[in-house]
C-alpha cells in the first residue's frame, strides 16, 4: 500500500507541474489548477455498494464524516481490518455506526476498498475582459468555455491539430488578437488544419496554405475552387469575398508591415 500510496502521491505533483508549465504558456487569461483527490464518486459508489443491506443508519452521514475528515479508502480498509471501532468513534462516528462499518464488508470488499481510486480534478478559469478575477468554467457561457479551451488545445504540441470553424463560438475580438496570435507562435512546431469561414484566421494567421472550397449542389461533396499561398491573387480574391475579408487584409498590413496586393 506504501507503494500504491507513493505512486498516486507523484501522479499528482506530475499534474501539478503540468499545470503549472501550462499556465507559464497561458499567460493571463487562463489558468488551470488541479484539487488533489477531490473526484469522490468512486469512493461514494463502492461505499454504498460495500453497506448496502447492512441496516446502517445514517448511512450517508457517516460517509460525509470521513471525508470531512480526509479518511481515504485505504486509510479506512486499515482501520476495518483492524477492528478499529475506537478510532472511528474518534472520527465522529457513531458507535452503531462504527460497529456495522467493522462487521459488515468481507475480506474481499475490503481488498477492493484499499485500491479504490480518489482522482484529482484540474479546474479550467478564464479571466473576461475587462475583469481582474478568473472565472471557473462552470460558470462561463458556452462560447467563454471554447475560448478557454481553445487556448489550451492551441498550446505547444509536436502532434497535427485539426479545428472545425472554432469562430462558431468565439467573439472577433478573442480570434484577431488570441487565436491567430497564438496560430502564428505554434505553426513552425506543429502541423494545424483549420476549417473556417473567417478570413482573419488564414490571413492574420499567416496560412502556409488556404484551400477554398464550394459544396456542389444537391450533394455531400464539395469541389475545390482554389489552393496557394496568401501571394496567390486568386486565393486572396477569394478571402475578400468572405466576411471581413477587406478588413482583415488590413489587420495583417497594419500588424505586421506586411503589404497585401
Amino acid at each position: 500500500m506504501d507503494v500504491l500510496h507513493g505512486n498516486r502521491e507523484a501522479l499528482t505533483t506530475r499534474r501539478q507541474e503540468i499545470a503549472d508549465h501550462f499556465n507559464r504558456e497561458l499567460g493571463d487569461t487562463v489558468r488551470i489548477s488541479i484539487t488533489e483527490k477531490a473526484d469522490r464518486a468512486k469512493y461514494a459508489e463502492m461505499f454504498d455498494m460495500i453497506y448496502d443491506g447492512s441496516g446502517m443508519r445514517g448511512r450517508d452521514v457517516i460517509f460525509d464524516t470521513l471525508v470531512e475528515k480526509a479518511v481515504y479508502p485505504d486509510r479506512l480498509a486499515a482501520v476495518i481490518f483492524d477492528k478499529d471501532s475506537a478510532t472511528l468513534e474518534a472520527w465522529g462516528i457513531p458507535r452503531n455506526g462504527a460497529s456495522v462499518l467493522c462487521s459488515h464488508p468481507s475480506v474481499e470488499q475490503l481488498f477492493e476498498l484499499q485500491t479504490c481510486r480518489i482522482d484529482d480534478i484540474p479546474q479550467i478559469y478564464l479571466k473576461k475582459e475587462g475583469e481582474y478575477d478568473f472565472t471557473p468554467l462552470s460558470h462561463l457561457s458556452f462560447g467563454e468555455k471554447c475560448s478557454a479551451i481553445l487556448s489550451i488545445v492551441l498550446l505547444s504540441r509536436d502532434k497535427p491539430l485539426i479545428i472545425d470553424q472554432p469562430e462558431d463560438e468565439l467573439d472577433h475580438a478573442f480570434i484577431t488578437e488570441h487565436v491567430v496570435e497564438t496560430i502564428r507562435h505554434i505553426k513552425h512546431k506543429r502541423q494545424l488544419v483549420i476549417s473556417t469561414h473567417n478570413p482573419n484566421i488564414p490571413v492574420l494567421g499567416d496560412a502556409e496554405l488556404v484551400i477554398k472550397v464550394k459544396k456542389i449542389p444537391r450533394s455531400n461533396r464539395c469541389e475545390i475552387e482554389c489552393a496557394g499561398g496568401l501571394e496567390n491573387h486568386e486565393v486572396m480574391m477569394r478571402l475578400k469575398l468572405l466576411e471581413g475579408g477587406d478588413d482583415a487584409l488590413e489587420k495583417r498590413s497594419r500588424k505586421y508591415g506586411i503589404t497585401i496586393q
